[in-house]
């Protein structure tokens, strides 16, 4: 029996003979089911399976971890960060109570992580730094903001869940567990609404001390 012709059809699988000679045909179940508009069994499992995949995959995200001159390890999303550089400490110059350099036709203003996360002056940079400092590099408006760390350890992609610090700190939005240790993953939005406190407070400071210089002229 040619069973192509009926293979073609596509609601047969092909035919066969039956005991009292006639011609039987075989009905192709997955093909009728596809149809109707049914899904199934084997299909089921195959769209199960390319979802599982690619769940899993799109709950990894990268970070970059590093440390500062604080207890433990931190971490920023890769989507978060424009470029990590060493910045010449012979590049920079003091202005407005920060340290500043020309950065892509703009300006980069380097900022101390550690003294921010601390409610300290983050204008003041890490000391420690013979020549060069491991600097994130963010965009921030028409400028860009350099902060500074002690140390890079590594670009890591985690599917670790974010664990949520009911006593967080402005700044720190809550943790990862990577490789078995703790990394504070660091939140840009308060990071920067903590920069713009950090800045305000230093330009109010300015202001007190040239008020002070002009009384005692």
């Amino acid at each position: 029996l040619n069973t192509n012709l009926l293979k073609n059809l596509g609601i047969y699988r092909g035919g066969t003979f039956l005991g009292d000679g006639s011609v039987g045909l075989i009905f192709n179940i997955d093909a009728i089911a596809k149809k109707m508009g049914f899904v199934t069994p084997i299909q089921m499992t195959e769209n199960a399976t390319v979802q599982g995949e690619a769940s899993e995959a799109n709950s990894y995200h990268n970070v970059v971890v590093f440390e500062l001159g604080l207890p433990g390890k931190f971490c920023l999303s890769e989507k978060d960060i424009l470029r990590i550089e060493n910045i010449e400490i012979a590049d920079l110059s003091s202005t407005a109570g920060f340290q500043v350099m020309p950065y892509r036709e703009s300006v980069l203003t380097m900022v101390s992580m550690t003294n921010l996360l601390q409610g300290k002056n983050s204008g003041i940079l890490d000391s420690g730094f013979p020549e060069k400092m491991p600097t994130i590099i963010i965009k921030e408006g028409k400028g860009y903001i350099g902060i500074t760390v002690h140390r890079i350890i590594d670009l890591i992609a985690t599917n670790s869940k974010l664990i949520d610090n009911a006593k967080r700190q402005l700044g720190i939005t809550g943790c990862l567990i990577i490789d078995g240790q703790t990394v504070s993953m660091i939140n840009l939005e308060d990071l920067l609404l903590k920069l713009k406190t950090s800045k305000e407070q230093i330009e109010i400071t300015q202001l007190d001390d040239t008020e002070i210089n002009r009384n005692a002229a």
